[in-house]
């Protein structure tokens, strides 16, 4: 309990020592009750962040959105796919964790689609983590089945 507290607070507060709890979590609670503890303090964590900053900077967020460039035109292009957006944001790792949890809130983006994509990237990217095994075939078995949902995706839209 004490261990997805920690984790839930440190994600709110975007500290980076994520991965560090990964591990840690992994080797103390061994690989699926690691598992469990990580992604339910990582998403509850997330969670949190991402009403603070849409709830909290509301009136802030409205008159970016007013202005027009470069951010608009992000805008813009997330009310148009969604779905790919959020899972191109959480799936590459060239985006900071703190960055894939602020950015949607501040966009505009709604709590629905920004928490099925959340839970689903956190439970898949934390099934490898805590084991601290990074296998060619889990690798290659990631990459095949975020392949299958963004195909979902875009034949859903």
């Amino acid at each position: 309990m004490f261990f997805t507290i920690l984790y839930l607070v440190s994600t709110a507060l975007s500290l980076p020592i994520g991965t560090f709890l990964t591990f840690l979590g992994g080797y103390i609670f061994g690989v699926f009750i690691g598992f469990f503890l990580v992604v339910i303090g990582a998403t509850l964590g997330a969670v949190i962040l991402f009403l603070i900053i849409k709830i909290g900077f509301i009136k802030s967020v409205e008159s970016i959105q007013r202005k027009p460039g470069l951010l608009n035109k992000i805008k813009l292009g997330i009310e148009k796919d969604i779905w790919s957006y959020l899972f191109f944001i959480r799936f590459f790792p060239v985006f900071p964790f703190w960055f894939v949890n602020i950015a949607p809130a501040i966009l505009g983006v709604r709590f629905f689609p920004y928490l099925v994509i959340l839970a689903f990237m956190q439970k898949f990217f934390n099934s490898i983590f805590p084991s601290g095994q990074w296998s060619l075939k889990r690798i290659v078995f990631l990459f095949f089945i975020l392949g299958l949902i963004e195909f979902l995706f875009l034949y859903l839209k």
